[in-house]
C-alpha cells in the first residue's frame, strides 16, 4: 500500500505536506461561559465527566486539572504581545494557531478579548483570513478563524456572515472536459474509485478538494449558521458530506483525499480519519460510521500522536461514544516534548481534556 500526501503548506498547491505530526509521526502526513449563539447549548469547559481526575491503567488517578493547567501555560507561552498565537516558538502569529488557541483557552475558562480582536483585525474584505500577516492571500485558516469568532464573539454577526459567504463560495477544483474524457477512455475513473466531480474545499486556491479542509469548512459552516443566515450552507454541507464518504479508504479510514493511486490502495491516517468523523457528526450512515470508528481505533493502536488522540476524543464525544480511555491517553501525552512541538496539537489536546467538543458540535 502507498501513503497519501496532502497540499497544506504554502507553495505546494496539491502534492505535498512536509510537516511532521506534532509528536514526530510521519505525515507522508473554573467553569466557562456559554457558547455565543442561538439556543441553549451545553456549557463547555473543564466540567467534563471526569472533571478533576481520570483513572490510570493501574487504578491510580491522573490530575486532569493539573494537566489542563500545563496545557494552558504552554499555549500562553505562544501568545504574542498583540494577542495572536504562533504555530511554533519563534514563528510569526498566524490565523489557524490563534483561532485554535482561542477555542482551547475559552474551553478552559480564559478571557480572550485581545485574541478575538486580533482575529477581527485580520479578516479580509472578502470574508477570508490570511495565514499570516506576511502572506495575505485567503487561506484554509478561514474555517478555524470563522468558527472561533462564531463561538467566542457575541458582538455583531456581520464578520461571521461574511466569512460564511466566502466559505460557501470556496470550491475545490474539478477536472476539465478534456481531463474527464481522457479519464473515461483510459479507465482512470475506475482505477481511482472516486467521483472527481464532487466538490469539497481545497487547501489553496485553484487546487483539488481534500479531506481536512473539507471537514474543517463543514465544522465552521455549522457554527456560522447558528449566528447568521446562510442559505447556501445547506447545499455545501451536503456536498462536503458526499465527498467525504466518496473518499473513504478501503478499510474505513481517511487519508488526505484519495483511496487509490495507479491501482494501489492508499493507507489512511488517524488524524484525517478523526477530522472526517468530526465533520460527519449527525450522519445517518451508522454502519459506515461504526466501520470508520473501528478503523480509527486500529490506526491509533498502530501509532498515536497527541494530535490524533485529541481529535479522536472529540470525534467520539460528538458521536456519543465513550471517549474516556482516549482522554487518558491524551493526558499521558501532555508534557512529552514531541507532543508539544506544534501549537495546534497543544490546542486540540486542551480541547479534548476540557469539554471542547461542544464548541465543535453542530446544531441540527
Amino acid at each position: 500500500m502507498l501513503k497519501a500526501v496532502s497540499g497544506r503548506d504554502e507553495g505546494f498547491q496539491q502534492q505535498l505536506d512536509p510537516r511532521p505530526l506534532a509528536d514526530g509521526a510521519s505525515r507522508t502526513r473554573p467553569p466557562c461561559p456559554k457558547v455565543a449563539g442561538k439556543g441553549g447549548r451545553k456549557k463547555v469547559g473543564h466540567e467534563v465527566d471526569e472533571a478533576e481526575s481520570t483513572p490510570g491503567a493501574a487504578g491510580a488517578t491522573r490530575d486532569t486539572h493539573g494537566v489542563r493547567a500545563q496545557l494552558s501555560r504552554a499555549l500562553g507561552e505562544r501568545r504574542t504581545s498583540g494577542g495572536g498565537f504562533v504555530a511554533v516558538p519563534g514563528g510569526p502569529a498566524d490565523s489557524e494557531s490563534t483561532a485554535l488557541s482561542a477555542l482551547a483557552l475559552h474551553a478552559m475558562g480564559d478571557e480572550l478579548g485581545e485574541t478575538v480582536a486580533w482575529l477581527q483585525a485580520r479578516q479580509r474584505a472578502d470574508g477570508a483570513w490570511p495565514r499570516t500577516d506576511a502572506v495575505r492571500e485567503a487561506s484554509w485558516a478561514t474555517a478555524w478563524a470563522a468558527l472561533a469568532l462564531a463561538r467566542l464573539d457575541a458582538g455583531s454577526s456581520e464578520p461571521v456572515a461574511r466569512a460564511g459567504a466566502w466559505l460557501t463560495r470556496r470550491e475545490g477544483r474539478r477536472p476539465g472536459l478534456l481531463t474527464r474524457v481522457i479519464g473515461h477512455l483510459t479507465n482512470l475513473d475506475e482505477r481511482l474509485e472516486q467521483d472527481l466531480m464532487l466538490v469539497g474545499w481545497p487547501w489553496h486556491e485553484d487546487a483539488a478538494s481534500w479531506v481536512e479542509p473539507t471537514a474543517t469548512a463543514m465544522l465552521a459552516l455549522h457554527a456560522i449558521r447558528e449566528r447568521a443566515a446562510l442559505p447556501a450552507a445547506a447545499e455545501r454541507l451536503e456536498q462536503g458530506e458526499r465527498l467525504l464518504w466518496d473518499r473513504v479508504c478501503v478499510d474505513g479510514g481517511w487519508n488526505y483525499g484519495n483511496r487509490r493511486v495507479l491501482g494501489e490502495v492508499l493507507l489512511p491516517f488517524p488524524d484525517t480519519t478523526a477530522f472526517a468523523l468530526l465533520a460527519l457528526q449527525g450522519s445517518p450512515r451508522e454502519p459506515e460510521l461504526a466501520r470508520s470508528f473501528d478503523a480509527l481505533e486500529r490506526l491509533l493502536d498502530e501509532r498515536a500522536s497527541g494530535l490524533s488522540l485529541a481529535l479522536a476524543v472529540l470525534a467520539h464525544e460528538l458521536h456519543g461514544r465513550d471517549a474516556h480511555p482516549l482522554r487518558e491517553r491524551v493526558a499521558e501525552k501532555v508534557g512529552q516534548p514531541e507532543a508539544a512541538r506544534e501549537t495546534r496539537s497543544i490546542a486540540f489536546m486542551a480541547l479534548a481534556l476540557s469539554g471542547g467538543a461542544e464548541l465543535l458540535r453542530a446544531s441540527r
